[in-house]
């Protein structure tokens, strides 16, 4: 599998000089200390690399892992272009915020400069990709944040909404538009322990591999129109309109909120799905137009990517029955499904790739839909819906 990124977090420590100790007749092994010229300071190394980067990076492949989506090669947007690292060290205060930038896509970013931190710390690292597609208002106090700021406790409270329509009778825009790069966010706990020198005098990295989940469920229709040969022979004009899908929701949060995933998060490279989230208490369920693009034929449409808040609907009282329907216009008629097979509590979490394929055939439409954890470009970790 091509064009997977993997993140890595290299915490580079130093160790002061020590002297060894001896007991009895037979020395103790000393503690290594450092070669010349090494600083006694602890030090924080970014590097990041994509999976078709030569060994070790493309040892992590995942592409023998069938139930998950195949790299969207075509896709530029769909690739971490740039990287925000925020790390705050156990009282809370930042103590660096760096922007890596890969907009040319090169294999691996290397020999990044190293960043002083405080050793023995427990670490908390906010990471933000592709903040260029994110609102101002959102991303800025992330940007202006400066050493030794207190990182803001209300964090986990941003949310992203959809844009309002640019007036009125205007189309209901989607989270991110297809020429946008997609978001991507995460935050993990890192414990940092005594600093570590090799028996030449060199410093030893903490290597801890982290990952980003991707701010939106992308949707992708497909539509079908079956009719017999001699009827297609003289249909000259199909007039397909936009589909209709409801109860999405209007806004969701920046970072992944009160998410748990199979297995638990972790420090590691194994495949997870998302087992529960949370959603904002004040979002709007609205029922959002999807536009097509003609197939080969007058037969045949499909709407591309249409990237969308994640969104969980669970109305009171509420069945083993999915809520969430479509409703697509053709000619004269206005045709309705429900979409089958959405996993337990109605749940389409980010990160998601809903794939609907419809099927009409005279008064009657069929939907299937497949729900892929969407790995896009990136192998692992690997993230989707548990159903």
């Amino acid at each position: 599998m091509k064009n997977i990124l993997e993140r890595y977090l290299i915490f580079v420590l130093a160790l002061l000089p020590v002297l060894s100790g001896c007991s009895g007749n037979e020395p103790e092994p000393s503690e290594p200390t450092p070669a010349p010229g090494i600083l006694a300071d602890t030090y924080l190394k970014l590097s990041i690399a994509t999976a078709e980067a030569p060994t070790p990076a493309s040892s992590y492949s995942r592409a023998d892992t069938p139930q998950y989506e195949a790299p969207a090669n075509d896709n530029e947007n769909e690739k971490i272009q740039t990287m925000r690292f925020i790390i705050v060290d156990g009282s809370g205060h930042v103590e660096h915020n760096v922007l890596i930038n890969q907009t040319n896509k090169p294999d691996v970013l290397a020999e990044t400069p190293s960043y002083r931190v405080s050793p023995n710390d427990t670490k908390k690292i906010y990471l933000i990709g592709n903040e260029a597609s994110l609102p101002e208002s959102v991303i800025k106090p992330f940007q202006n944040l400066s050493a030794l700021d207190v990182f803001p406790s209300g964090w986990d409270d941003v949310t992203l909404s959809l844009p309002a329509p640019a007036g009125e009778g205007a189309t209901q825009a989607p989270l991110y538009s297809a020429n946008q790069p997609i978001p991507m966010t995460e935050f993990h706990e890192v414990e940092i322990g005594a600093p570590k020198i090799d028996t030449d005098g060199n410093n030893v990295p903490y290597e801890v591999p982290l990952f980003v989940t991707r701010t939106a469920v992308k949707f992708t229709f497909n539509l079908t129109i079956k009719v017999d040969d001699a009827t297609a022979a003289l249909v000259g004009k199909i007039d397909v309109g936009d589909l209709i899908i409801d109860k999405i929701a209007d806004k969701e949060y920046l970072f992944p909120k009160a998410t748990t995933y199979d297995p638990a998060k972790a420090h590691d490279h194994e495949n997870r799905t998302v087992t529960a989230y949370t959603v904002p208490s004040d979002l709007n369920n609205i029922s959002f137009p999807v536009s097509w693009k003609q197939g080969d034929d007058i037969f045949h449409y499909t709407s591309g990517p249409v990237y969308l808040p994640e969104t969980k609907y669970t109305p009171e009282g509420a069945t083993t029955d999915t809520p969430y329907t479509i409703s697509l216009p053709i000619d004269d008629a206005v045709l309705t499904a429900p979409l089958p097979n959405v996993p337990a509590f109605y749940s389409l979490p980010r990160n998601t790739h809903v794939i609907v394929d419809i099927t009409v055939e005279g008064p009657m439409i069929v939907c299937e839909v497949r729900l892929v954890p969407y790995t896009g470009i990136y192998l692992y970790p690997d993230f989707g819906i548990i159903r």
